[in-house]
Parts: C-alpha cells; sequence; structure tokens
C-alpha cells in the first residue's frame, strides 16, 4: 500500500500525498493491526 501510494504521489507530482505517508501509517498499524492482533491473541490464544 505504502508502495502504492509512493508512486501515486510521483505520478501526480503530489507532495501532500507523501506527508499522508506518516498518519496513513499510524493508522493502518495502530488503528487496524492492533485491534486485529488483539483479537487474534485473544481467539487462538498467545503463540
Amino acid at each position: 500500500m505504502f508502495l502504492g501510494l509512493i508512486g501515486l504521489a510521483v505520478a501526480f507530482d503530489s507532495l501532500w500525498l507523501i506527508v499522508l505517508l506518516v498518519p496513513f501509517y499510524l493508522v493502518i498499524r495502530y488503528g487496524v493491526v492492533a485491534r486485529e492482533e488483539a483479537y487474534l491473541e485473544g481467539k487462538f490464544g498467545d503463540v
């Protein structure tokens, strides 16, 4: 996803898309991945 967004930023010559990578990463990492990891750990237990 990140490489695709960087590619779009370069293709459209848009600096603001590159700037949006940081909040986009934070939302994905802590809003999606962290929740999914907690759910899966609760469902299947610790490794």
